[in-house]
């Protein structure tokens, strides 16, 4: 059936035209069938108004929500280069306390993001870094955790570049560090290579 049949048909059943019956497919046809079926059980349905506590409260989460996002970049999306990539210290054997841990370091002409990754219990991971920005200029920026591209977590730095994510699973990861109007981009890394 084509989309201007299958419109014919809703649209009849809809009460929204007339359509001459000889135009229209005939009443067995499994998609005239399946259109009466689901007018019959729309018409049965009652949508309640949605309470106005709860809108307004729907509405001041969005609100929020909104206001934390970013609009849309129209500067430059950087790769930054992954210059060191290791253990983050010397950690004696046994030692209680000492957990395994991973410091990547990544460069880019206008900043530097040094990133420490831990286990943290058993299954989950800590990713802690520090933004350092070339220019000097304002430490508190928005970065984005991303898992295939797909934001998982929003933060800021601290006003000495700092940040954290806690709670998170072994998996590819990359960061998206605002600057401005331009976006620093880390390759991806994974979690679970924490030695």
């Amino acid at each position: 059936m084509t989309n201007d049949r299958f419109s014919d048909v809703v649209d009849t059943e809809d009460g929204r035209r007339d359509v001459e019956p000889g135009l229209l497919p005939p009443d067995s046809d499994p998609t005239v069938v399946w259109v009466r079926r689901f007018f019959r059980a729309a018409g049965r349905v009652r949508v309640e108004p949605v309470p106005h506590a709860v809108r307004a409260a729907l509405e001041s989460s969005f609100a929020g929500w909104a206001a934390d996002r970013r609009p849309v970049s129209v500067g430059r999306r950087v790769l930054a280069a992954l210059v060191r990539d290791g253990d983050a210290g010397v950690a004696v054997a046994g030692a209680r306390g000492v957990a395994a841990a991973r410091h990547l370091l990544f460069a880019a002409d206008r900043a530097d993001i040094s990133v420490h990754v831990r286990a943290s219990g058993r299954t989950g991971f800590v990713l802690d870094g520090i933004v350092l920005r070339a220019d000097g200029a304002d430490l508190e920026t928005p970065i984005r955790l991303e898992q295939l591209e797909c934001a998982v977590a929003d933060t800021r730095t601290d006003g000495l570049g700092s940040f954290r994510f806690d709670g998170l699973e072994p998996g590819p990861y990359q960061l998206v560090v605002t600057l401005d109007d331009d976006e620093l981009v880390t390759p991806p890394f994974d979690l679970a290579e924490v030695a």
